[in-house]
């Protein structure tokens, strides 16, 4: 039976549909539910406003004053908190307690979850799942991006759907970003061409746009791309953008600042600008608003977007469109709510059923939504994401997590997927009532019902012959047992790895 319309929908707009959720959509109707969508207001619905305010996250630590081992279930209460506030915790001579220093990483993975999850604005979660990627930090490398990642979190919320130059403008000047590509120490003697190349290369132009290192190549006007005397000048352009860490002032709050003295004042040239260095903070300004406008900028942005929602090989006519509703909204406050609606409502995209494979974070997602698990956030969901390839927040080069399918179908990392799926349902893992695999009707009571069911709820229309029959002779397996397994469902662990081979399914896989 062909994907329909409404699922394509929620595999692509939202982390999978939850129970329900198809025939809702049909009833509200799909234009109705993308302008919801493309215009959250701001903040959590409240619901999941309420799962993140309870939830509890375990921290563990030595008490160095005591020698104690130390075992807490804390709120994430670190999530609000301002980069004044939260910049103490990176310092080891104020905290030497590492798992401190960690926890407001932590609390972020474990909020993506739960917004992930259970989350009514499904489409902005979604797209802060691409922004995370395109602007990708390591919060596992350095402790001052790990303690002011809930900051940069908030940054890919607040633009989400917003306007592309607010969004690079406040990625530029973020502590996590500034440290993340070294220009935190770049100055005017040592210009570093670090975050100058990746900003081109990776956030904006794009690496097809990149002209080489051969000075012949290099265009002045920079319309048709950029080459390395672009990249130096651009660094140059950016010395003097810091953090106050309390190395070049007396200010230590790990916020932005800009220190004149280290700024390069001599003329520069970059992108077909002219810099004459005496503009301060202000020619950084201008650099990322001819960045931001730039057509090369904008076909790069919409080419992503198109890979993301439609294809690993993306039409080439729906680019070119993308690109144009980028330009032409390139001003606007919903800009990117405006890339993305051309890009959902158009033909290629209704047609484009089977072309997308879940990344390891979109799987446990989808498998969480489609079970309706209730979870408290804990460390192995994203030590599973780790195990599948794909560690949150923490990908080891600049360039992101790959967008296509081919990264995410070798066979270690479909074992790892398939043991996830099960891992899931531990409670020791994740503290979750093995119960919950309910609501399981109690007339599902043999193993054709509880293969209706489940197949129903986790693959919907997807499901073929072929998988329902794998299914079906799985749940007479001696592993599972037949129908006598599912008379006492709620108890056994036979709903559990049954449940868990569902979500194993290839259909699953795809979005």
């Amino acid at each position: 039976m062909p994907e329909s319309f409404e699922t394509l929908v929620l595999n692509r707009l939202a982390f999978g549909p939850r129970p329900g959720d198809v025939a809702a959509l049909r009833q509200q109707g799909f234009q109705a539910w993308l302008q919801q969508q493309l215009a959250p207001p701001a903040g959590d619905d409240p619901m999941t406003a309420s799962m993140v305010a309870t939830a509890r996250l375990p921290i563990l630590y030595t008490d160095p004053a005591t020698g104690d081992f130390v075992v807490q279930q804390l709120p994430l209460s670190h999530l609000t908190r301002s980069t004044q506030q939260l910049w103490p915790l990176q310092d080891f001579n104020q905290n030497p307690i590492l798992a401190r220093t960690e926890r407001p990483r932590e609390e972020v993975r474990s909020a993506t979850f739960i917004r992930a999850a259970y989350g009514t604005y499904q489409l902005r979660e979604v797209m802060v799942h691409f922004w995370h990627n395109h602007f990708t930090v390591n919060a596992e490398g350095d402790n001052r991006i790990a303690v002011t990642l809930p900051v940069y979190d908030r940054i890919m919320r607040a633009n989400a759907l917003g306007n592309f130059r607010a969004l690079l403008g406040q990625v530029a000047k973020s502590t996590a970003m500034l440290y993340y590509l070294n220009n935190a120490s770049s100055d005017a003697s040592h210009p570093d061409e670090n975050y100058a190349r990746e900003l081109m290369e990776l956030h904006t132009l794009g690496i097809d746009a990149y002209l080489g290192r051969d000075p012949a190549n290099h265009d002045p006007s920079g319309n048709t791309g950029y080459s390395d005397v672009d990249v130096l000048e651009v660094a140059r352009v950016l010395t003097g953008w810091t953090i106050a860490d309390g190395r070049y002032t007396s200010l230590n709050n790990g916020t932005f600042i800009f220190t004149p003295a280290r700024h390069d004042t001599r003329p520069k040239r970059a992108l077909g600008l002219i810099f004459p260095g005496n503009e301060g903070v202000q020619e950084g300004e201008r650099l990322l608003d001819r960045l931001a406008r730039h057509p090369l900028t904008a076909r790069f942005i919409a080419k992503k977007l198109v890979r993301y929602f439609v294809s690993d090989n993306p039409p080439a006519a729906l680019v070119d469109r993308a690109a144009q509703a980028f330009l032409s909204n390139v001003s606007a406050p919903n800009q990117m709510a405006a890339v993305v609606h051309t890009i959902v409502t158009s033909a290629e995209f209704a047609a484009s059923a089977g072309q997308k494979t879940k990344d390891p974070f979109q799987f446990m997602a989808s498998f969480l939504r489609g079970t309706g698990l209730r979870f408290n956030p804990h460390g192995r969901l994203w030590e599973n994401l780790k195990a599948m390839g794909r560690p949150q927040f923490a990908w080891g080069t600049p360039a992101g997590a790959p967008d296509v399918g081919a990264a995410w179908t070798n066979t270690n990392s479909l074992l790892m997927r398939w043991n996830a799926a099960f891992m899931v349902l531990e409670p020791f893992n994740y503290g979750i009532n093995r119960d919950q695999v309910a609501p399981t009707p109690a007339s599902v009571n043999s193993a054709q019902a509880a293969l209706d069911y489940w197949v129903e709820r986790l693959l919907g229309d997807k499901a073929t012959a072929e998988t329902r029959n794998a299914l079906l002779a799985y749940a007479n397996s001696a592993e599972i047992g037949g129908s006598a397994a599912f008379v006492d469902h709620r108890r056994t662990l036979s709903l559990w790895r049954f449940v868990s081979a569902v979500g194993s399914a290839p259909e699953f896989q795809l979005r």
